[in-house]
């Protein structure tokens, strides 16, 4: 069977083929520009396709209700699905082919979802935006690429075990301590309403100073922020409140301090 007809066989089926260089796994640039993107189920194009390149290798994008399992025993791949199958149990008899390689692509079907393309060494995922090459391709090395599942054999579910295996896990849900730090200003004023007031007499510049400090260097608040929040959080506490632009002063003092060095404590 010629590339051209076998890619036909396989549109007719519905599926989407690409062409690829000859005896390569790369797509024709010349004639698909955007890869995997462009690949067609239309007879036109795919016709159109292989008389410009009569010896092209064929491949088939992966529809989004399948996964291909590319085995390749050169990195590993066999011992470990035997390992896999040893631990979770058998995979169900599937439309398979042996690639050019040696190496094996087991189709199965999934449920919609994220899988990922990573089963373990030498064990690949090919999911949609993937493709994978099919007979009559001829591998790099020389070796011919063979539907070896008999005829008529449909692709069958993919087994809990791997679905599970493959399944990338939903991100945690934050917790609600989480979502409440997440807003750097309520946490500020939360720290605010809970800080030392300054007092006249009482070290009241330092304390001032230090809470400006906190505002600007701990919550990474911008100077107007941490002068908003001051006095509209804190100053009516102090004794006496701090005029405005004395605050603004001590802000200021506070956000040059993050360009100084740290100084140890002598002994």
């Amino acid at each position: 069977m010629t590339p051209l007809v076998a890619a036909l066989a396989y549109a007719a089926r519905g599926l989407r083929v690409l062409p690829i260089q000859p005896r390569a796994k790369t797509p024709i640039g010349d004639l698909v520009r955007h890869g995997v993107k462009d690949a067609s189920s239309d007879a036109a194009t795919i016709t159109k396709w292989f008389a410009a390149v009569p010896d092209a290798n064929v491949a088939l994008a992966v529809p989004a209700e399948w996964r291909v399992l590319d085995v390749d025993p050169r990195n590993g791949g066999g011992d470990e699905l035997v390992r896999l199958i040893r631990t979770h149990g058998p995979l169900p008899a599937t439309i398979h082919a042996r690639t050019g390689s040696g190496g094996e692509h087991m189709l199965y079907a999934f449920a919609l979802g994220d899988y990922r393309g990573k089963i373990g060494p030498g064990l690949d995922l090919l999911g949609p935006g993937k493709y994978f090459l099919v007979a009559p391709s001829v591998h790099p090395c020389g070796g011919d690429y063979k539907w070896t599942s008999d005829k008529g054999k449909s692709i069958a579910t993919a087994p809990p075990w791997l679905v599970d295996l493959a399944r990338v896990p939903p991100p945690p849900a934050p917790r609600p301590f989480d979502v409440e730090l997440s807003n750097k200003e309520e946490r500020a004023r939360r720290w605010l309403a809970k800080a030392e007031p300054a007092i006249s007499g009482a070290n009241g510049h330092t304390q001032t100073f230090l809470v400006a400090r906190k505002l600007v260097l701990g919550f990474g608040l911008s100077e107007d922020e941490a002068l908003f929040l001051m006095a509209d959080e804190w100053n009516q506490r102090c004794k006496p409140p701090w005029a405005k632009h004395e605050l603004a002063h001590k802000v200021r003092q506070a956000a040059r301090a993050r360009n100084l060095p740290t100084w140890r404590r002598s002994a």
